[in-house]
């Protein structure tokens, strides 16, 4: 995963890390295009630290992987209570630039359903 160097501040330098780590998931992972997991009906099991909650939130989605079920909504927790457990100014921009990426892997996996569906976004 791209790691960021401070002082990276300007938005074009911040841009390029994610367009740069946006491309190392699409090496790794190929095109993600997962569910959203989203709704209304979603309960949150997360409680306690921040430490805990993001091992809570690996061990849920590393199940979700193995069960086929993953959706988008864990990746980004996922990525989410990393960023919310880090005190490390580089590595909690770093993980700060993992949020943006999946966030737009996200919405570019909504764009291609719409699209493949005939619908608009």
């Amino acid at each position: 995963m791209t790691a960021i160097r401070l002082p990276n501040t300007s938005h074009s330098d911040l841009l390029a890390l994610v367009s740069q780590e946006l491309l190392a998931q699409e090496k790794k992972w190929g095109p993600q295009d997962y569910p959203d997991g989203t709704g209304p009906q979603n309960t949150w099991a997360y409680r306690g630290r921040a430490q805990d909650v993001r091992e809570q939130s690996w061990r849920e989605t590393d199940v979700h992987s193995d069960l086929g079920s993953v959706t988008f909504r864990h990746i980004l927790a996922e990525e989410m209570f990393e960023t919310f457990a880090e005190t490390d100014p580089e590595k909690l921009s770093t993980e700060l630039v993992h949020v943006a990426a999946v966030a737009l892997q996200w919405a570019a996996a909504i764009g291609r359903r719409a699209a493949k569906d005939g619908t608009r976004v």
